[in-house]
């Protein structure tokens, strides 16, 4: 069972020190790549903090969803399962890779308990490849770097594969929930113009494209519509 784990991350060097650190101390197998920008601030601690078996990828600066999906192409053969981190979070639950990747049944999305979003948003998410294949993306493209996970709930409940499992615990140190700092990055991402672009987004993507999406998915072969993979 191969996951591989995706982390964008710009400017927040410690987070992503402290969020390594939880992932190496309680992860099975999964893998994780760091991508960063070339002209990061920070650029030469990412290069250089104690993280030998974690590639560090260097590219232009771009949004987050182009980053996540362009790390996906490079790897996107190699794993059984993809996952999308942020470098504030913080991992908690020993084997939460195994867990997650087993309660997919093979086909699906499994996520646990952020601490904030709860059973509500699967913002920690494992997806079988298989899946992520079928779709073509790992995060939906129109997207600046909100509402992806929006998008895959939508597409777990649709197909009937979406699993939360609440005994997993990988916790979003989320600056309003655990007082964090609110540095540039953070503001940037989640800042009222980003967050109303990216909802708008995600409402024509629902209305238009969701619908050819499970068609899609069905079409692959992978398993047929009122059936479990």
């Amino acid at each position: 069972m191969r996951t591989l784990v995706i982390c964008p991350s710009r400017g927040r060097i410690e987070k992503c020190e402290r969020m390594v650190k939880s992932f190496r101390k309680t992860t099975h197998s999964a893998e994780m790549v760091i991508r960063v920008d070339e002209d990061d601030p920070d650029l030469a601690s990412y290069l250089s903090f104690e993280c030998p078996a974690i590639p560090v990828i260097v590219g232009q600066r771009k949004d987050i969803t182009t980053m996540i999906n362009e790390t996906f192409q490079l790897y996107k053969l190699d794993y059984d399962f993809f996952s999308v981190t942020n470098d504030d979070f913080f991992y908690q639950t020993k084997n939460w890779d195994l867990i997650l990747g087993y309660a997919t049944r093979g086909f699906g999305i499994a996520y646990g308990n952020d601490g904030i979003q709860g059973e509500r948003i699967p913002t920690t998410s494992v997806i079988s490849a298989n899946l992520v294949h079928a779709v073509g993306w790992l995060q939906m493209p129109d997207l600046i770097g909100l509402y992806g996970d929006n998008v895959w709930k939508d597409i777990g409940q649709a197909l009937g594969c979406l699993y939360y499992v609440p005994e997993v615990e990988i916790t979003h140190m989320h600056p309003l929930q655990y007082r964090e700092e609110k540095d540039d990055t953070f503001k940037n991402t989640n800042s009222q113009e980003r967050y109303r672009a990216d909802y708008a987004t995600y409402l024509k993507w629902k209305k238009n494209d969701f619908p050819a999406l499970i068609d899609k998915i069905y079409s692959s072969g992978l398993f047929k519509k009122g059936e479990r993979a």
